[in-house]
């Protein structure tokens, strides 16, 4: 994924698209119902193809469906794969509560959300985050569920996104990127300007330099 108004490969690329997979749920208690086994195996087959181990997953940005039923499933997805990367914590997101849900068009967002975050190595926060749905187990589990901002804390980043179909896909997509501080303005992501221990982590909110362009125009 490349910028067109820029003279050299390194300052055109956004980010890369290391692996990616579709699965369906196949057999399930219904066409909506989701399916956490299916799921985990869609997000490691785009894992596998990307040659990634679970520690490399800066920040997952989730579907994020907003049910009772399909956010405790796709988290717990999730956290069966995130299992073994140690006590590292991984940053956990979603864009509906960014911009809503576009539907169809809600994988597109995800990613394009994700390369806004690894151009700023930051994760946006989920807004209006006040209570973990009860039904997610999350003990144990090394995530860092933001309700403002978080500097991620490295220059270079994994992040993977799901997306899901009403009828039973499944789609994962893993990217890589890398910090272009001075870049992103601080005003376009929203920044604040403070840090505070999030219970699982130290989260270092960024600070962006002087605006940059806006977004690329080609895909």
């Amino acid at each position: 994924m490349e910028r067109s108004d820029r003279d050299d490969a390194a300052q055109r690329m956004m980010a890369c698209v290391i692996g990616s997979n579709v699965n369906q749920d196949g057999r399930s208690a219904s066409m909506t119902a989701p399916n956490g086994p299916s799921q985990q195996m869609c997000i490691k087959a785009s894992m596998s193809e990307a040659g990634l181990r679970p520690s490399e997953i800066t920040i997952a940005e989730c579907h994020g469906t907003g049910t009772a039923l399909g956010d405790p499933i796709e988290v717990g997805a999730l956290r069966d794969v995130m299992k073994d990367r140690g006590q590292d914590p991984m940053i956990v997101t979603s864009g509906k509560s960014n911009f809503g849900h576009m539907e169809a068009n809600a994988g597109i967002g995800g990613i394009a959300k994700c390369i806004l975050m690894l151009q700023g190595m930051t994760g946006a926060c989920n807004l209006h985050l006040y209570f973990i749905n009860p039904h997610i187990e999350i003990t144990g589990y090394p995530a860092l569920f933001v309700s403002e901002h978080v500097d991620a804390g490295v220059r270079t980043g994994i992040s993977g996104v799901s997306a899901f179909g009403v009828g039973g896909t499944n789609a994962r997509a893993d990217l890589w990127g890398r910090s272009k501080l001075g870049y992103l303005a601080t005003e376009e992501v929203g920044m604040t300007q403070k840090a505070e221990e999030r219970g699982v982590a130290y989260a270092r909110v960024a600070q962006h330099g002087q605006p940059g362009p806006g977004v690329a125009d080609r895909v």
